[in-house]
């Protein structure tokens, strides 16, 4: 979606691309491990070593995720209210503030990617493994196309400063 505005100094009318994509930190599974995330009050902290994870597991903190989100929903879809309840949007919530639907899971390459930041399907990428070579496991990127099925991966790839999808 485009929406054009005018510029009146320059007498032009520019086209400003809607960020209708937004990131949101979710609880994740229970298994910590170095470079996870957890919620501490409202704070995210990363655990950086062994010593956190131990810490983690003693006091059992909210392990959390950065997931893509959007208040774009349909009839059908698995949405998340204010509240955090789950359930399947109906006619009911077409005009609901404050319901979203998760897409998938940030990649952990997007370290620059903060909750709440937003983003346009031109900076939205899905991450699929390619070959595997001994040395290591490949990724590629396909292109984000909004209510398709998701090619072969759910990783979600973000456009950063340097012009790359990570």
């Amino acid at each position: 979606m485009q929406l054009k505005l005018f510029n009146s100094e320059e007498s032009t009318i520019k086209p400003i691309l809607m960020k209708t994509y937004f990131t949101r930190y979710l609880p994740g599974e229970d298994n910590y491990k170095v470079g996870d995330s957890i919620r501490l009050g409202l704070n995210i902290e990363i655990l950086r070593d062994i010593e956190d994870v131990k810490m983690a597991e003693k006091f059992k903190y909210q392990k959390v995720q950065l997931f893509l989100c959007t208040e774009k929903i349909e009839i059908g879809d698995k949405v998340i209210d204010r509240s955090g309840r789950e359930y399947i949007a109906s006619i009911h919530d077409m005009d609901e503030v404050g319901i979203y639907k998760v897409i998938g899971p940030i990649s952990p390459e997007a370290t620059w990617v903060k909750e709440e930041d937003t983003f346009n399907l031109k900076e939205l990428a899905y991450l699929v493994q390619g070959d595997y070579c001994p040395e290591e496991i490949t990724y590629h990127t396909v292109e984000f196309r909004e209510n398709k099925p998701k090619p072969g991966g759910t990783t979600i790839a973000i456009k950063g400063p340097c012009g790359h999808f990570h």
